[in-house]
């Protein structure tokens, strides 16, 4: 009887897990983009927030080093015969790591066509959007929930 009361919450608990998962993945993810505000919100002239650079997707970080390289003995003895004397010169030290790759550059400026939100009032200024990135398409499109001033200027507006 335990057994089965025991298999029967392990089994609810996995179904939850597993219908928690699915909904996770499927949750659009939210980003926050800059840009200028051009358009006039019509079908002819639709909101476009431009010069939108979007990063790439962070890195994994790299996997931990080899260790701490321990040194060797502690050199307290008169040496081997033959070998270097014993109040000869100092070991050197390790050579330096070599310096980390430069980033990859930006990615290339791109325009969104915003959607579901008036940007009237933020009309030829720089604009943060926060919001979700819809289908891939020329320009692509962009559903905003909120938007605010930030600083700098927009050329040719």
């Amino acid at each position: 009887m335990k057994l089965a009361v025991l298999g029967g919450a392990a089994l609810v608990c996995a179904a939850t897990a597993v219908v928690v998962a699915q909904g996770q993945a499927t949750a659009p993810q939210v980003q926050t983009v800059i840009g200028c505000v051009k358009g006039e919100g019509t079908t002819q002239s639709p909101w476009i927030l431009a010069g939108v650079v979007i990063p790439p997707p962070a890195a994994a970080p790299a996997g931990r080093g080899g260790g701490r390289g321990a040194g060797g003995g502690a050199g307290r003895g008169a040496g081997a015969p033959g070998g270097a004397p014993a109040g000869g010169a100092a070991p050197l030290p390790p050579a330096p790591p070599p310096p980390p790759p430069p980033p990859p550059p930006p990615p290339p400026p791109i325009d969104l066509k915003i959607m579901g939100l008036d940007m009237g009032p933020w009309r030829g200024g720089r604009t943060q959007v926060e919001g979700v990135m819809g289908a891939a398409g020329t320009p692509r499109e962009f559903r905003a929930n909120t938007a605010r001033s930030v600083y700098g200027t927009c050329a040719n507006n």
